[in-house]
């Protein structure tokens, strides 16, 4: 009896010790906790043993042609000299380096350039990869009135010069994330990357009957502006149109009008719009009572794209044909074949068709004339390009000859010149240039338009552009930029560094150049809203010497989480 006691008592105890254990009290519970704290402990030391990178960046060499740049990365639990790195340029799929270091070059200008790197321990386990995107922070593009200078640069933002009623003094206004800017005759327009509108300078037309300011309309949305210099057209995301600025004949200047694929202009100085529709229908509005009408064009459909001179507007259908509208002699096509027609230019009072067999038909007539000229004698077969100045035609034809006709003032009459073998030409309104293929210039037009270039090297030219003050400037294919001209206009660079520019753009009366490196140059004279170059108090220089555009570079994006 003794030994089944000491049985039940056994049991007693072990049950009771179950029942204690299954409640989590006495020293169970306890043990649990630990338990618990183990984990989380482990767990956080697991953590401290992955090989991961915990910064990557770029050395301080800036992104300009030539330089060696260099990545640097920490890591932990990792050997840096096992890091592998790769370098991307901006549309290249291909790494362009897979060290830790790359040179710069000329064609990555204006490009990001993105860095990988990939962490390795000592035992050649591999981390995650990261990556970093850098861009060079410079001005992309400039636009200019007869008053300022506007400059957008890589990072959206926008830097302006000159005077400030013209818009030289963008202070207070919102210009970030900007997408393009448009120059008015007085003025800038920003369109931002959310498709909303900054407008700054000239606000005195305000006073004008007719002036419609950019405050009453509804500029979101945005996606595309056009401008006379006085007026603003916006297509926005929807395809409807909004107008505002001096808007004299036509006070609705399109607004409101809805279903529109482009606006082309057309008139002295843009003073007639016209609207082509999703549906090929035209629409359209004049402010210079050229066009027989506003509205809607009566039975014009199937239009893609058109073109517009000082009196009339040209029509290029998707069947190849052409349609023009518009007052007198400058949009008169009647008697003409234009079918098999690829592109159109306008130039003042004229326009010429390229047809797909290679030939050309030209209507309307040339300025000081009055007609079109005779050109019965000359051979318009074979063509591949088409200039024009409104008072002359230069024809490019796919021998590399040039044949030309109009008024011998303006480049009609190139009697005398070796035109063959002729890769380009560049138009002007008082001649020509035309660009040979080994490198040399030939120049014809005004004597006054030659004369000027005699002293000037015009060898391996890229670009010409003169501005209405009577200077121009000429970009070479080495990056140099020679000009020549009204000195006070630009024509004058003398102590100006003209080398490994990019680009070169005009205002009225001055000149402003972006150079590889990101330094921007301009010269020449500002004027104010009158625009008189006689009148020497309302000028100012264009010098940009003191002008900071903030070159630097910046970090775009980046993936790693330290």
């Amino acid at each position: 009896m003794i030994e089944f006691k000491t049985s039940r008592s056994l049991l007693a105890a072990t049950i009771i010790s179950i029942i204690l254990a299954g409640c989590g009290g006495g020293s169970g519970g306890s043990h649990s906790s630990s338990a618990s704290s183990t984990s989380v402990a482990s767990s956080s030391e697991a953590s401290s043993t992955i090989t991961k990178l915990t910064s990557l960046t770029k050395d301080d060499s800036e992104m300009l042609p030539g330089n060696t740049l260099t990545a640097i990365s920490t890591c932990t639990v990792c050997d840096p000299s096992k890091t592998q790195y790769q370098w991307f340029v901006e549309g290249n799929s291909s790494p362009v380096s897979v060290t830790n270091t790359y040179q710069f070059q000329l064609a990555d200008k204006r490009k990001k350039i993105s860095i990988t790197a990939t962490p390795y321990s000592a035992e050649g386990v591999a981390g995650a990869t990261e990556t970093i995107v850098i861009a060079r922070n410079q001005v992309e593009s400039i636009v200019g009135n007869c008053g300022a200078f506007a400059a957008l640069k890589t990072d959206g933002s926008v830097v302006a010069w000159g005077n400030a009623a013209s818009g030289g003094d963008s202070s207070g206004k919102d210009l970030t994330h900007v997408a393009s800017v448009i120059a008015g005759q007085s003025s800038f327009v920003a369109i931002k990357t959310d498709g909303s509108v900054v407008t700054w300078g000239d606000e005195d037309s305000a006073a004008v009957l007719g002036y419609i300011s950019s405050s009453s309309r509804d500029l979101t949305h945005v996606v595309s502006v056009t401008t006379n210099g006085g007026s603003f057209t916006a297509l926005k995301a929807d395809k409807s149109l909004v107008s505002w600025g001096l808007i004299l004949g036509s006070i609705w200047g399109g607004t409101g009008l809805t279903d529109v694929a482009s606006v082309i202009l057309g008139g002295y100085g843009g003073l007639a719009s016209a609207a082509i529709r999703t549906d090929g229908s035209v629409y359209i509005w004049d402010d210079y009572f050229y066009a027989p009408q506003n509205g809607l064009i009566p039975d014009l459909t199937g239009v893609v794209s058109g073109v517009g001179n000082s009196q009339a507007f040209a029509f290029l259908k998707a069947d190849g044909s052409v349609v023009t509208w518009g007052g007198g002699a400058s949009g008169d096509s009647r008697g003409l074949d234009l079918t098999g027609v690829t592109s159109i230019l306008g130039r003042d009072n004229t326009f010429a068709a390229l047809k797909t067999n290679g030939t050309v038909v030209a209507w309307g007539s040339f300025i000081r004339t009055g007609t079109m000229g005779d050109n019965s004698g000359i051979d318009l077969t074979h063509v591949v390009r088409v200039f024009g100045n409104g008072r002359s035609f230069a024809i490019l034809k796919s021998d590399g000859s040039v044949v030309t006709w109009g008024e011998s003032y303006a480049g009609g009459d190139s009697s005398g010149k070796d035109l063959t073998n002729v890769a380009n030409v560049l138009e002007d309104g008082s001649g020509y240039f035309a660009v040979k293929t080994d490198g040399s210039v030939v120049v014809w037009g005004g004597s006054s338009f030659v004369d000027e270039t005699n002293n000037v090297d015009l060898t391996n030219l890229a670009t010409v552009v003169g501005n209405s003050g009577g200077a121009h400037a000429a970009l070479k294919t080495d990056g140099s930029v020679v000009t020549w001209g009204y000195a006070s206009s630009g024509g004058d660079s003398s102590g100006k560094d003209l080398t490994d520019v990019a680009s070169v753009v005009r205002s009225c009366s001055s000149f402003a150049v972006i150079k590889n490196s990101g330094d921007v140059i301009s010269w020449g004279t500002f004027y104010d809203d009158d625009f008189d170059p006689d009148n020497v108090d309302d000028s100012s220089n264009a010098d940009s010497s003191g002008v900071d555009f903030g070159k630097k570079d910046y970090l775009v994006s980046s993936t790693l989480n330290p």
